[in-house]
């Protein structure tokens, strides 16, 4: 673990925590309320709620697991896997006395067996999201922020990658231009003359990662760059897949191979909303998995007749232990799906106790 732990308060402006953790290379921090620790500030939680850069701390805290200085590494990597958050806060006594991260445990593992004869094509993740150069900054941001990556990649109209999209490049632009923040010297500055889409904020340099280096290899370097997740291209310069550093650390649970839920979506709803849907499953996949035994999730988009604003109706229905079936309305699809995600994670918590 990290002894010398970053933390922020809750009462502190978000603005000033971004500008932390960016400067840092860290996604998430412990936020305390009066010296004790309350939760975490998760980076990829800010896109999707933030409204203004003076916005307290506090409105962005995420519960968290929590580890003691005696507990294995087993467990850490569990509870990581579990809930997605890949830096756990170490509390003893009540006292916040380190944090641990994937990357501290990859880093102590990479000699681990397991990477010995895996290539990148073992264990890459196919099913993942592509901007292409049309594509607005908004999409980006919430795309990454779903999906819990730092980049993405952007392709042309031959599906060849041009170049990758950052988070960071992202949240600093959306804070200087819609949030009215003062660029500094690190911000990205968008080439003059260009639309203001995916290619203002392109960098057309990115880790090359094929499908057939070395697993170990390509963890080195992901560590070295310090980045959670980069795109895999093939020998046509094609996207294949996302490497995941989370994925990686899966490896070293032994025998506990991921079962992957099989979504279905119907109705009135577009290609974004599509994505939307899957990524915000499949972060839970998992916990859904194992502990409410879920192996399909249906979701039927309905529009609603007879309105002057459109409102929609969502059906979500949940098949495994047993049958969870839920339904909810509103303007915003987005809000509804994530709205019902939520409320299905809360039903199988409640299962489990």
């Amino acid at each position: 673990m990290t002894k010398k732990v970053i933390t922020t308060n809750e009462t502190s402006p978000i603005g000033k925590a971004i500008s932390m953790m960016e400067t840092k290379g860290i996604k998430e921090i412990p936020v305390l309320s009066k010296g004790k620790f309350k939760g975490l500030l998760v980076y990829y939680d800010i896109p999707e709620k933030i409204k203004s850069n003076n916005e307290k701390v506090e409105n962005f805290v995420r519960s968290s697991p929590i580890l003691s200085s005696k507990d294995s590494i087993e467990k850490a990597i569990d509870l990581m896997l579990e809930s997605g958050i890949t830096g756990l806060p170490v509390i003893d006594e009540g006292r916040l006395v380190g944090i641990v991260s994937d990357f501290d445990i990859l880093r102590l593992l990479i000699n681990n067996h397991v990477f010995d004869n895996l290539k990148v094509s073992d264990v890459l993740i196919a099913r993942f999201p592509i901007l292409r150069q049309e594509d607005s900054i908004e999409l980006a941001m919430k795309l990454m922020s779903m999906n819990n990556v730092d980049g993405l990649p952007i392709i042309d109209n031959f599906g060849k990658v041009v170049g990758e999209i950052f988070l960071t490049d992202v949240l600093s632009y959306y804070l200087r231009k819609t949030l009215g923040k003062k660029s500094g010297k690190l911000d990205h500055q968008p080439p003059k003359g260009r639309e203001e889409n995916v290619m203002s904020l392109i960098r057309r340099e990115f880790p090359s990662i094929v499908p057939t280096l070395n697993l170990r290899k390509a963890l080195e370097m992901m560590l070295l760059l310090r980045i959670k997740a980069t795109v895999i291209i093939d020998a046509e310069n094609r996207p294949v897949g996302i490497l995941s550093r989370l994925k990686i650390l899966s490896l070293l649970r032994e025998g506990k191979e991921e079962k992957p839920i099989n979504v279905e979506i119907s109705g009135e709803y577009d290609l974004d909303f599509g994505l939307l849907v899957r990524s915000k499953i499949f972060r839970h996949e998992k916990f859904l998995s194992e502990s409410g035994g879920i192996k399909s999730i249906s979701v039927h988009v309905k529009k609603i007749k007879g309105e002057e604003t459109p409102r929609y109706e969502i059906s979500l229905n949940a098949f495994g232990k047993k049958r969870i079936a839920l339904k909810a309305n509103g303007i915003s699809r987005e809000q509804i799906m994530s709205d019902l995600v939520d409320n299905l994670i809360e039903l199988v918590e409640q299962s489990k106790s």
